[in-house]
């Protein structure tokens, strides 16, 4: 008996401060176990394991695989992990738990893009668009089309026109 107590609480030692790593700064994503692996009495490795169904195996909803991913078209867990940039891309209509796990669409972004100085050598400026690619919107589990960007409101004729001007490397997607 005492040996299992002293088990016990070494169990509980560990699986709070293996290697030094506080329990609270180390957790598992979901659909993942953590695994407490006695290297000996000194040591423990804390791990994640991946509890579900792997990639290509055949599923009906996304909380069968360990990707949180089921392709409801061919019945297939699908690989998304952030991590090594593998998405899921579903389209729009399917399941989803956040916009990671929708397909990116095709979107237009315009910027009010600092373009030097003009003659007089007040700062000049320019509306420029850019197409580029973004995740569709997870709204209420389902992933729904990407929401259209507002287009900055530029008049030529107002002198602050070019004051919220970023430059080119600013542009995001």
């Amino acid at each position: 008996m005492k040996l299992m107590m002293s088990f016990i609480f070494l169990l509980s030692f560990y699986s709070s401060h293996a290697n030094g790593l506080d329990r609270s700064t180390f957790e598992c994503a979901e659909n993942e176990a953590l695994k407490i692996n006695m290297l000996s009495i000194s040591k423990a490795v804390l791990e994640c394991n991946k509890f579900g169904l792997s990639e290509g195996e055949s599923c009906t909803q996304d909380s069968e695989c360990s990707s949180s991913c089921c392709d409801s078209t061919q019945g297939q867990c699908k690989v998304h992990n952030p991590a090594t940039k593998l998405f899921c891309s579903k389209p729009i209509g399917e399941s989803c738990k956040d916009d990671s796990f929708c397909a990116k669409q095709r979107v237009t972004k315009c910027f009010i893009i600092s373009t030097g100085q003009d003659a007089q050598g007040q700062k000049s400026c320019a509306l420029r668009c850019f197409s580029g690619f973004v995740n569709g919107e997870c709204s209420n589990n389902i992933c729904k089309p990407a929401p259209s960007p507002s287009r900055p409101i530029f008049d030529i004729n107002d002198p602050n026109r070019c004051d919220s001007a970023i430059d080119l490397d600013e542009v995001e997607f």
